[in-house]
């Protein structure tokens, strides 16, 4: 009977955690569900052509972001672009779509760093406080 607690509490030392992290990332942003696609977002989805196929998404590899020879001052990101392309297989156009795949990413993501802090052997409240200082700052809002 012990063993099964000691087991449970081993769960319970990444599940709580990992479920407040996930809990502020929503918190903060979870609104951005509801908004339409802005600034960047017409030209890097509505408006790209690389995400509207995977055969063109294989393309965003030899060049750059809007279809440009690549060169170090260029916008590269092929698997930003891929993850577009998934989301426009999965939801069209819908910018719900796209912020949900974000926010899961991103809560993955605080929820991943918590985990490797650890296993770094750091010790667990300043694990938490920097996981969930990286998950809620606002430099994200982008994403």
């Amino acid at each position: 009977m012990t063993r099964f607690f000691a087991r449970q509490s081993r769960w319970m030392q990444w599940i709580v955690p990992c479920t407040l992290l996930v809990l502020a990332v929503w918190v903060c942003y979870g609104k951005t569900l509801s908004y339409p696609f802005i600034w960047d977002d017409e030209e890097m989805v509505v408006g790209n052509p690389l995400i509207h196929s995977f055969s063109s998404s294989i393309t965003s590899f030899t060049t750059g972001a809007f279809l440009e020879k690549i060169e170090s001052s260029k916008f590269y990101r092929p698997i930003q672009l891929m993850s577009y392309s998934v989301d426009y297989r999965l939801w069209g156009l819908n910018p719900i779509g796209f912020r949900l795949t974000n926010i899961m990413i991103h809560c993955l993501s605080s929820c991943l760093l918590f985990v490797f802090l650890c296993r770094f052997g750091w010790s667990r409240g300043l694990t938490f406080f920097l996981s969930l200082f990286w998950a809620i700052h606002p430099l994200h809002i982008e994403s």
